[in-house]
């Protein structure tokens, strides 16, 4: 084609244009000034209401979720960008929801140009230029300024290139500015349009990027004109426009532009023949107005998993419309407790068995529980509240944070037994989740002198004997030779003079030289006689030798560097943890590790054979 042949007939040809469409306006003023205001009205009556799109949810912030929403007027206009935040309504699942957030953004278009010619693409006007040249020159004006990062476009020409999904509008544009319509004859189909849809379904490189397929065809035989209903439905269900463009002879043309409006009106699109007189669109400024979504954030109440139903309501000049239902997966599941230390058995003891049948003296008094939850759906949140069971009454209740751990109280069950237990929790939403009953058995027990080493070694049944034999006589030979190394010790050192005990080492984290506001007693169990201890020292560490021990208890059992005891002003109490005795430290004859536990008015303390009941007092004097 001659360019500057093209570009002149293109300038005579929108100047003469301008001429008649300037005289077509006057034209209409006129008649409206005759008619009155009366044909107005009736036409705004008629015009279709806004068309609303909610293209995509996410509900990743649950409970805000952000809704993305197109919107396109009756004059295939798409609504400016300034619509009050009360223009909207969101109904989520029937019911009107709180709006918390609006804005306006532009994700980019797809854009799928799709060609298909004839002969009449090939017709010349009086000026030389056949109806391809202006269209090619259109379409150039556009891809020469399209932005590469706003713009992804798509190429489809019958007979001849494909291209898919470009983001270089001059790749395009070098196709278009050397592609020849066909001379002869030929019946063009509905084929290029599926597959220009076909491309528009593809997912786009960004989220939210709107999609349009431009179809610029001749004329078809009226049978391919039935097969447009279908292609509706495929388009809406995508959110595809489509806008044809009928190129051909004005008679031939008009003839189909009302099936061809139809099948637009139905996709937000438009329709229009293009004979080689008429303006064709600016591209520019339509892609332009297509190119833009509003950003709803609403608050949801839903407190339930499954299928959300989210319609938007809109109120723009005198007029309501409302989006088709958009259907969006909500994953939301009841949060799941799990208690971290559960015991198969607790053992309540009787102290002292004198105090058989006094359910005051029975140790442990609470069970302390730790728990976590979990979200299996991903969706963190605050509970309310926690409520511990036990045979499905509630004993004991959370209602603030933390949530870290229950106080299950055992002074009512003084008698052995099995109690099912489990922990319940409802997080913000209202959401209730629980563990599974889990049984755990309660023993009441006498208090009997603590274990010796190597004597818990029991028999199985199933096992052999001879084993068990064996591993007993094994364990015998090492506490003959234990207690035989521990008296030889004792004897060396009864024979020497003993050192004079250094005092109680103040602890390392403590910042004041004055005692612990509080006094430990050690009361002897085995007779009145005995020796009676208090302790009011920060730190104190216990043991046979007076060279690792400040506090020094000359017994077999009792390792040289025993146990350590020290307080903690923040709680008011005083700790023991083992430091690998043999013999051990026992605690309401439990074995206590070496990181420690908290000692109770009234607990049993055993250091190796040596027992004592521990009280609490404040100092005298001090």
């Amino acid at each position: 084609m001659s360019h500057s042949r093209c570009t002149k007939a293109s300038y005579l040809y929108v100047t003469d244009n301008y001429l008649i469409k300037a005289m077509g306006i006057l034209l209409v003023l006129i008649l409206a000034i005759g008619i009155g205001g009366t044909s107005w009205t009736v036409r705004a009556a008629s015009m279709p209401p806004l068309e609303i799109r909610v293209l995509h949810a996410d509900p990743a912030r649950f409970p805000i979720v952000e809704a993305w929403i197109w919107m396109w007027d009756h004059q295939a206009q798409q609504v400016p960008p300034n619509l009050p935040k009360d223009a909207f309504t969101v109904l989520e699942d029937g019911q009107p929801v709180p709006i918390q957030n609006l804005r306006v953004f532009s994700p980019g278009m797809h854009v799928v140009l799709v060609l298909n010619p004839a002969k009449s693409f090939t017709i010349r006007d009086n000026r030389g230029v056949s109806r391809y040249e202006y269209i090619f020159y259109q379409l150039r004006s556009w891809l020469e300024t399209a932005p590469k990062d706003r713009y992804q476009i798509s190429l489809v020409v019958a007979g001849g290139p494909q291209i898919p999904q470009s983001n270089d509008p001059a790749q395009i544009l070098d196709v278009l500015q050397s592609y020849t319509p066909p001379r002869e004859e030929q019946a063009p189909s509905l084929a290029p349009l599926v597959e220009g849809l076909r491309l528009a379904q593809q997912e786009p490189p960004r989220p939210g990027m709107t999609r349009t397929v431009l179809f610029i065809t001749a004329p078809l035989d009226d049978a391919y004109l039935n097969g447009l209903p279908a292609l509706v439905g495929q388009a809406q269900a995508h959110n595809i426009q489509v806008s044809v463009w009928l190129v051909g002879s004005r008679a031939n043309a008009q003839k189909q532009l009302p099936a061809w409006e139809a099948f637009t009106q139905q996709t937000q699109g438009q329709a229009l023949v293009f004979s080689g007189t008429e303006v064709l669109p600016d591209l520019k400024e339509t892609f332009a107005r297509r190119d833009r979504l509003y950003v709803l954030e609403y608050l949801s109440q839903r407190r339930k998993g499954g299928e959300v139903n989210l319609q938007v309501q809109v109120n723009w000049q005198n007029q309501s419309s409302r989006s088709p239902a958009f259907l969006f997966p909500l994953d939301l599941r009841p949060p799941v407790p799990v208690l971290d230390d559960l015991p198969e058995t607790i053992v309540r003891v009787y102290t002292r068995p004198e105090e058989k049948g006094t359910p005051e003296a029975l140790k442990p008094t609470q069970w302390r529980l730790p728990f976590h939850v979990e979200f299996p759906d991903n969706i963190s949140r605050d509970l309310r509240r926690a409520v511990f069971y036990v045979d499905e009454q509630p004993v004991a209740e959370i209602t603030g944070p933390p949530f870290k751990q229950v106080l299950w109280d055992l002074t009512s069950y003084t008698e052995p037994g099995t109690r099912t237990v489990r922990l319940e929790v409802e997080d913000e939403f209202g959401l209730v989740g629980s563990t599974p009953s889990f049984p755990v058995r309660i023993q009441i027990a006498e208090a009997t002198p603590p274990p010796q080493v190597a004597e818990d070694i029991m028999l199985e049944p199933g096992r052999f004997p001879w084993a068990y034999m064996l591993v007993g006589l094994s364990g015998a030979l090492l506490l003959a030779v234990l207690l035989w190394g521990s008296w030889t010790e004792y004897r060396r050192r009864r024979e020497a003079p003993l050192p004079t005990p250094r005092p109680a080492r103040a602890s390392v984290a403590s910042t004041t030289a004055q005692p612990p506001d509080r006094v430990l007693e050690f009361l002897p169990l085995e007779s009145e006689e005995a020796d009676a201890y208090e302790l009011h020292a920060w730190e104190v560490v216990v043991g046979s030798d007076p060279e690792q021990a400040s506090w020094v208890l000359p017994d077999p059992s009792i390792s040289p560097r025993h146990a350590r005891f020290w307080y903690e002003a923040g709680e008011q109490r005083y700790y023991v943890a083992d430091l690998g005795s043999v013999a051990g430290t026992w605690v309401n004859y439990a074995p206590v590790s070496s990181t420690g536990l908290a000692l109770e008015a009234g607990d049993i303390l055993h250091i190796g054979k040596r027992g004592f009941r521990v009280m609490y007092r404040s100092p005298k004097g001090e």
